[in-house]
């Protein structure tokens, strides 16, 4: 039976991606999407995802070095950098397996407990959802369709539930039931990280994040796609959070289904998923290219872990 559910386990994801885009399929034509795609699609798009990769990957190197290296010199930016690349291959397949290949790594490098290094990637994971919850704020704050109360509460609200948030988790006092939740070795790093650390890290993050949002809208441009700022800052962080959803292979077809049906009022259907495939094997074929340069590191690593788990 666990072996019938770790085959489903690894089937439903492509399963899931080959359904969406079949839904798709019956809405749009596929030639009209091909056709929609500009010629100016590769000449704007591969200068800006070449950036994107280089600055991505160096801020993801800096918050792990931020998280782990304070304590473990031997955890310096270049091998964070090196570590986080190496973990893209899995990610691709499913970000579960992505998040860990980090862990396995980090502990490697480190000699943290999986457990603290699973807990330094949750935080990682936590403070992005936080900052794409924070820019969606700020775009429905952009909203033309709202007022500047509205506007400026919608906003409020989400700083106010994240920075709580945040402040639960480090409670001096017991939570009761919730208790045992909180104490998870899972959200350590979140419980015990000093406050400037993690306004720090998060400050990265933001910068990880607007970048991915940046990356977004210089595409559109390509596409010849007008869509208000704030609109599509609300809209691309709603797609976001649906494509990271570990039930598609790397986001592909839920990613592409949210982003036509958010979008829908901007522009055709063919153009919209056009776009949005555009840039989902743009991101593949980036990290592709970055993970196999240390798919060797990956697989010598995952390989030491699996004799140790075994013996």
């Amino acid at each position: 039976m666990s072996g019938l559910r770790r085959w489903l386990g690894w089937i439903a994801p492509f399963v899931i991606s080959g359904g969406a885009f079949a839904f798709l399929l019956t809405k749009v034509d596929a030639r009209a999407v091909l056709e929609s795609v500009p010629g100016s699609a590769a000449r704007v798009g591969l200068p800006a995802l070449a950036i994107y990769g280089a600055v991505s990957l160096w801020i993801e190197a800096l918050s792990l070095t931020r998280l782990v290296g304070g304590s473990h010199a031997g955890l310096g930016r270049w091998t964070c950098a090196r570590i986080k690349a190496a973990s893209y291959p899995l990610q691709l397949i499913h970000y579960g397996l992505g998040g860990a290949a980090l862990a396995v790594l980090i502990r490697r490098r480190s000699g943290l407990a999986l457990s603290d290094a699973a807990g330094v990637v949750v935080t990682i994971a936590m403070l992005d959802l936080a900052m794409l919850l924070l820019l969606a704020g700020a775009g429905a704050a952009l909203l033309a369709t709202q007022a500047p109360a509205l506007r400026a509460g919608v906003i409020g609200v989400v700083c106010i539930g994240i920075v709580g948030g945040g402040a639960l988790l480090r409670a001096p006092v017991s939570l009761g039931p919730f208790e045992r939740i909180r104490s998870l070795s899972f959200f350590r790093a979140l419980r015990t990280t000093p406050w400037r650390t993690l306004l720090a890290v998060g400050g990265l993050r933001l910068a990880f994040v607007t970048s991915f949002i940046g990356l977004g809208w210089t595409l559109l441009a390509a596409f010849e796609i007008r869509i208000p700022l704030g609109d599509f800052v609300v809209g691309f962080a709603a797609v976001a959070l649906i494509a990271a959803l570990p039930i598609a292979v790397s986001g592909l077809g839920t990613g592409q289904l949210a982003f036509v049906e958010i979008f829908q009022h901007w522009a055709e259907p063919a153009a919209l998923l056009a776009y949005s495939l555009t840039l989902s094997l743009g991101l593949i074929l980036l990290r592709a290219g970055i993970g196999l340069v240390f798919a060797r590191e990956l697989t010598r690593e995952a390989l030491a872990s699996t004799r140790e788990g075994s013996s």
